[in-house]
């Protein structure tokens, strides 16, 4: 699934392969299939908090629009493209479309 596919209503879960844990604002993951480490700053480990249950991408881009100065349409853009990236590397799954 790529970005294009990823709408608003597309929600989203974490793998279950992943091990993560904050290193103050940033966010280290360890996926313990592949062996892969990933980090994650700012605004990409919040959007990662805010996977910690299923969410939906415009559960996500309502709670960045009230915590940044972001309009809803760029944070839906940018949001979808990120999801992709981590769909691309099996950090999260589709929970439902």
């Amino acid at each position: 699934m790529n970005k294009e596919n990823i709408n608003p209503e597309t929600v989203i879960s974490r793998s279950d392969s992943l091990i993560s844990n904050n290193l103050g604002e940033d966010i280290v993951m360890m996926d313990i299939d592949e062996g892969s480490y990933y980090g994650l700053e700012s605004v990409a480990a919040r959007i990662w908090e805010l996977t910690e249950e299923p969410v939906s991408v415009a559960t996500i881009c309502k709670t960045l629009t009230s915590e940044y100065d972001v309009p809803e349409q760029k944070c839906l853009e940018e949001v979808a493209e990120f999801v992709g990236d981590l769909l691309t590397r099996k950090i999260i799954q589709i929970a439902k479309q």
